[in-house]
């Protein structure tokens, strides 16, 4: 941080120096067809907004894509199929945040996001 310029890091709030961060968050979209598209960047999703999609009549349901992980093995990979079950994708997709329409999400105000250690350490 100081080979930033930012001098006084230990003045600065926890808050204060995530808010200079850049956004992380990412969004998938679900389109008129029906499919889910995503993940993409908070900078691609208000590019596009400003290019006229989204918003309006092309406002489409959106919402915060979880961060990806880390990519596993192959041999990761081949064991967990066989641990693998289809029900594990629905509970996954069930405890995600609800779709909202592409026009109710104000992408500047929304909070970034935050593993819940992060937020219950500030």
């Amino acid at each position: 941080l100081v080979r930033t310029g930012r001098v006084q890091t230990y003045e600065d709030t926890r808050r204060s120096l995530l808010a200079d961060a850049p956004d992380a968050r990412l969004w998938e979209y679900r389109a008129t067809d029906g499919k889910v598209y995503g993940p993409f960047p908070t900078k691609d999703i208000l590019h596009w907004r400003e290019s006229g999609f989204f918003t309006g009549p092309g406002a489409v349901p959106m919402r915060q894509a979880p961060p990806a992980k880390p990519a596993a093995s192959s041999a990761d990979d081949f064991l967990t199929d066989f641990d693998d079950d289809d029900d594990d994708l629905q509970q996954n997709d069930e405890r995600r945040p609800d779709w909202r329409s592409s026009d109710d999400i104000d992408f500047d105000a929304e909070p970034p996001f935050f593993a819940s250690s992060d937020v219950a350490a500030s």
